[in-house]
């Protein structure tokens, strides 16, 4: 690859990381936005699926995590039926 098709993919790259850092920024503001978010990140590491949790360290309890399987898990397995 040329010097300038490895800068595209370099700004692709880095585009979309921020795009990623705005989105975890706008479930601040809106936590109904997590899931959505979640998939993305997910898609974006190559995972078929993402979760987030939280924990208080004081009572060492976990509230409900949201956890988000991508478009890729939907569909299954190669070569496993569907549910």
């Amino acid at each position: 690859m040329n010097d300038i098709g490895s800068q595209r993919t370099l700004g692709s790259a880095v585009g979309q990381f921020s795009d990623l850092i705005g989105a975890i920024y706008d479930c601040a503001i809106d936590p109904a936005l997590w899931p959505q978010t979640i998939g993305a990140i997910a898609e974006a590491v190559g995972c078929f699926a993402g979760l987030i949790g939280v924990t208080d360290l004081k009572t060492r309890t976990s509230l409900p995590g949201i956890h988000v399987f991508v478009e890729q898990a939907r569909r299954g397995w190669p070569g496993q039926a569907r549910p």
